[in-house]
């Protein structure tokens, strides 16, 4: 029987090793992280190859973790970098003064609409 980490997220059961890999579309996330939100709550818990990922989906949530300089300079996957092709990392994957900025922005955007 899986046993999810203390202090992780809910969400759904993984498979041994290769964890929710089968249940990630291809395409875009949305609608599965969507459906997941419904089930377990705005913070979902999730594995890849027992790599631990944690979604936030709630606004309030996202809010709170962007005010928060724990939530920078985590580490960034080959994947992400490569598709990014150089270009800035954004504020979920930025650090530093880059991430500090952007935070700011995006923190006032999303008050603007609510």
């Amino acid at each position: 029987k899986y046993k999810r980490p203390e202090n992780f997220p809910p969400g759904p059961t993984p498979l041994p090793i290769i964890g929710n890999i089968l249940q990630l579309p291809k395409g875009h996330l949305y609608p599965v992280v969507e459906k997941w939100s419904r089930t377990y709550g705005p913070i979902i818990g999730v594995s890849v190859f027992k790599k631990l990922i944690v979604m936030v989906t709630g606004v309030d949530d996202i809010l709170a973790a962007l005010r928060k300089e724990e939530f920078q300079n985590r580490p960034v996957s080959y994947s992400i970098r490569a598709s990014r092709y150089g270009k800035s990392l954004g504020i979920f994957f930025g650090n530093g003064e880059q991430w500090n900025s952007s935070r700011k922005f995006t923190v006032k955007q999303m008050r603007a609409f609510g």
